[in-house]
């Protein structure tokens, strides 16, 4: 049995594709091809199947390399996200010299204009630094446990802060600042700063006795230093300076509130023992206008978002010491294993509230 008309005529047509590496119609032609073998496997002669197969990867092996190789243009990307320099197969794209800008603290990065963007040597300094990684790699320094230490570090260092940051933009906004502006004012309305000096003792016997004596003209501060139980404040002579009213206890308001400067508590029970306090000063709380203390209120509410980001992150994943502080590390062995980079964890500080618990 010969071959057929329609197996002859795509037998004609492959020596074209296999010269010119064209493959015009894809997956479509492949099909023909195959039905071509297959009309082939009827013949009997050996030679003609060892060539029906080679013909059939020869085209296979040109529509992979050609049409259905090559994916189309994302053409959404380049209007987006322009190419702005090649070095080798590297596009350095609007996108990265603008990075380039954030990571040399040019502002405003995100809004400056292509021109800009070249003529302030972003565009240069991102080429140099691809076109330099590219030799690194090449000179193989981009496989030392080092370098790959510090490229881990960096990308670390990169994700959690564009995570706090994303936390914070999404959080610290105006309408927040203002509404804990407005809380702040309800709060001191009614609110007294307050001066005080307390003594602490063991029995209301003791605190009568001292109250005689502090009221007869003895130095508060020399038997506080002495004689309190106040671990506390017993190097400061017992000074409490800025206490905010509202931020006391209920018991030590009902004790406090009618004192003027200058006066001294009768003894006040407490769980610790017995205690004496004089008011040196007290004055109503003024809350400055919005303007003065509003960068204050947002750097706070960063601060409380950073914090609270940062706890939620470690909650989601169980973190534990695997090496003891008394056990010596051998530098050499850890490099040589390949291991991470330990981290640091920064305690941050916020600018505090603006009252003083008791």
């Amino acid at each position: 049995m010969g071959l057929s008309l329609k197996s002859l005529r795509v037998m004609e047509q492959v020596p074209k594709a296999l010269t010119t590496r064209e493959s015009p119609r894809g997956l479509e032609y492949i099909a023909m091809v195959f039905y071509a073998v297959l009309d082939i496997l009827h013949v009997r002669d050996l030679v003609s199947l060892a060539a029906a197969f080679i013909i059939l990867f020869a085209a296979a092996d040109e529509a992979v390399r050609g049409p259905l190789a090559t994916p189309a243009p994302d053409f959404s990307l380049e209007e987006k996200d322009p190419v702005l320099v090649e070095v080798g197969a590297t596009a350095i794209r609007v996108s990265d010299a603008r990075a380039q800008a954030v990571l040399e603290d040019v502002p405003p990065a995100d809004r400056l204009p292509l021109s800009a963007l070249f003529a302030s040597g972003l565009v240069d300094t991102a080429a140099d630094q691809v076109a330099l990684a590219k030799a690194a790699e090449g000179a193989g320094i981009a496989e030392s446990l080092e370098i790959k230490a510090e490229l881990a570090l960096a990308r670390r260092k990169i994700l959690s802060s564009a995570y706090l940051d994303l936390a914070v933009d999404r959080k610290v906004t105006d309408a927040a600042v203002q509404a804990r502006y407005e809380q702040l004012v309800s709060d001191a309305a009614g609110d007294e700063r307050m001066d005080l000096q307390r003594l602490l003792l063991g029995t209301q016997a003791e605190a009568e006795e001292f109250r005689n004596k502090i009221l007869r003209g003895a130095s508060m501060a020399r038997l506080v230093t002495r004689f309190s139980l106040d671990e506390s404040t017993k190097e400061q002579g017992g000074h409490l300076p800025d206490v905010h009213y509202k931020s006391l206890p209920t018991f030590m308001k009902e004790a406090v509130g009618p004192l003027r400067p200058g006066d001294v508590s009768a003894p006040i029970k407490a769980e610790e023992g017995w205690y004496l306090v004089r008011v040196e000063a007290r004055s109503a709380v003024f809350m400055p206008p919005f303007e003065v203390i509003g960068p204050r209120i947002r750097q706070v509410l960063r601060d409380e978002v950073i914090a609270e980001t940062v706890d939620q992150a470690r909650s989601l994943v169980p973190i534990r010491t695997t090496l003891r502080e008394d056990k010596p590390v051998d530098d050499q062995a850890v490099r040589g294993a390949g291991g991470g980079v330990v981290g640091t964890t920064t305690t941050i500080a916020a600018a505090g509230p603006l009252s003083t618990s008791w």
